[in-house]
């Protein structure tokens, strides 16, 4: 890590792309608000799926708001609008990381990572030069048809899922603080539904898995509205899909710099 990140405060910009009403949003900031100097900027409105797209015409409205008594801006926006505004209008400094998530729901997969507007907001940052973190946690999937329903979790997950989630971004971030860093990558992390063990969480370095999803819009009435199907995956012991199979923490690098770097022999 770089000596400098040692003796002051990293500075990490926030985002997300479930919004700034987020319960998960407000769990990573308080998790990291005390030793880390923060900055967030978020969409105001959920934009799952976004992947790294950003708004090409139109004005985004943008509002200065409190979570976990820090200072937000909150940007009617794409998660990767709101990493490029913050790098380059809102941040004081060039920050030392980006920070994206935690998202509702897993992110793993080569076809989901590039759908995902978590991931994306970090691609954005790794073009502006600066690594970042997408984090996500996966959920029972009556938990998160409860989210999506009620836009808030059910008792049984604030008691169960929700109470390690803390102490594992805290765990997550410590151990990527600890890696060498070499330029703009991104590390994408996945917390599992369900740990192995109740006294020690264990963290994985896995591959993308080889999973895609098939059709994802289904007809109403003349028009079509999102409607995921179903998912083809093609693991191996090695991928972020069986780390949290086993109960641990997925941790993949993406590296930028190696798309398309590949010649045509």
């Amino acid at each position: 890590m770089d000596k400098k990140l040692q003796k002051t405060k990293p500075y990490i910009l926030i985002t997300n792309d479930d919004s700034i009403d987020s319960p998960l949003l407000a769990i990573l900031i308080k998790a990291l608000k005390e030793h880390n100097d923060l900055i967030i900027v978020a969409p105001a409105k959920e934009q799952s799926w976004k992947g790294k797209s950003m708004t090409r015409r139109g004005i985004l409205d943008t509002k200065r708001i409190s979570i976990e008594n820090s200072d937000c801006w909150a940007i009617d926006g794409t998660p990767a609008d709101c990493a490029n505004i913050g790098i380059h209008n809102i941040a004081k400094k060039k920050p030392d990381f980006i920070i994206s998530g935690v998202n509702i729901g897993k992110n793993i997969g080569i076809g989901f990572s590039l759908a995902s507007g978590t991931i994306g907001a970090c691609l954005e940052s790794n073009i502006a030069g600066i690594p970042a973190i997408a984090l996500s946690q996966e959920f029972f999937p009556e938990d998160f048809k409860f989210w999506d329903a009620n836009r808030n979790f059910s008792e049984s997950t604030k008691n169960l899922v929700l109470p390690r989630l803390a102490t594992s971004i805290q765990k997550v971030w410590q151990y990527i603080q600890n890696l060498e860093i070499d330029g703009p990558l991104t590390w994408n992390v996945n917390f599992p539904k369900k740990y192995a063990s109740n006294e020690q969480i264990l963290i994985k370095n896995t591959v993308l898995s080889n999973a895609y999803y098939n059709d994802c819009f289904k007809l109403r009435g003349n028009d079509y509205e999102f409607a995921l199907a179903s998912i083809r995956i093609d693991e191996n012991e090695n991928s972020d899909v069986s780390a949290l199979e086993h109960g641990a923490i997925s941790v993949t690098q993406l590296d930028i710099r190696v798309l398309g770097q590949q010649l045509i022999s």
